[in-house]
């Protein structure tokens, strides 16, 4: 794609990133990165931005930061003198992403777009996540007045207690439920049946709403795992191995090869399969 960058702030710990296409843009889509991310100047959201026709700006940090030392009076001042050239700013992001879009959007009258909003330095992750060790430092999120936030999860996650606790569903203007998403893959997910697209398109354009994101059965390939992992225990290797080739045909993961290199060659020798060392 065809767009400039330019650093508009930078420390340590975050990095703040101006992309902006080759024509004038009347909207700007702030997006934030995910947790295994580090210091960057494109990321999540930028080749959305930029193919809707829309500037990007890029927020990143350094990897397992969560943000936390970015602040809210921080970012603001990087992005005082930016807001104003748009007509229309939308904040965007999914997992750690999307905490951020709901976080930094408050300073600001803005439409936000949340995917499976999560902090993992947040007290409410520390036993969940216990990898991360950085301190959470940051202050409650706060709406902003005139603000529209839309919010996607999956409410038999974790995330929805998080959601509940310290986003309040009833701040939530467009609340979308989508059953059995999960959390890690989620966006990849809703991309396989153009659903996340679309809806990203008509958003970023401010174009009516014609569906919301979801999924079809066939293309949730993080299902088709669990369901052929559960096909191993039982003993049912040949359908195992069909729903793992069907799942990696729609994404090529680690967990699939080596779910199925251990149903294959159950399969080829009769033994009893032994996943313990598979998760």
């Amino acid at each position: 794609m065809d767009f400039t960058s330019s650093i508009v702030a930078e420390a340590e710990d975050y990095q703040i990133t101006l992309n902006r296409g080759r024509a004038e843009a009347a909207t700007l889509v702030v997006s934030f990165d995910y947790i295994g991310s580090d210091k960057k100047t494109q990321g999540f959201g930028t080749n959305q931005a930029i193919w809707s026709k829309a500037d990007n700006l890029f927020v990143s940090q350094r990897k397992g930061t969560s943000y936390q030392h970015l602040s809210r009076e921080a970012f603001s001042a990087a992005a005082g003198d930016i807001f104003p050239r748009y007509d229309r700013v939308l904040f965007y992001g999914h997992s750690l992403g999307g905490y951020a879009a709901l976080y930094y959007s408050c300073a600001h009258k803005s439409d936000v777009f949340a995917i499976c909003p999560r902090c993992p330095a947040h007290p409410f992750y520390r036993r969940l996540l216990t990898r991360y060790s950085q301190a959470f430092l940051h202050g409650p999120i706060v709406k902003s007045p005139n603000s529209f936030w839309t919010v996607l999860w999956d409410p038999a996650d974790h995330d929805n207690r998080f959601i509940e606790s310290h986003i309040g569903v009833e701040n939530i203007d467009r609340a979308i439920r989508v059953q059995d998403l999960g959390h890690d893959s989620a966006p990849r997910i809703l991309t396989l049946n153009g659903s996340l697209q679309r809806y990203l398109a008509e958003w970023i354009g401010n174009k009516r709403i014609s569906a919301l994101p979801s999924y079809e059965p066939g293309t949730h390939f993080v299902l088709m795992i669990n369901t052929a992992r559960d096909f191993i225990r039982q003993r049912k290797f040949s359908e195992a191995v069909q729903l793992l080739e069907r799942s990696i045909g729609l994404a090529d993961t680690p967990r699939a090869q080596a779910l199925l290199a251990v149903a294959r060659r159950e399969l080829a020798s009769g033994r009893e399969a032994s996943i313990r060392s598979v998760s």
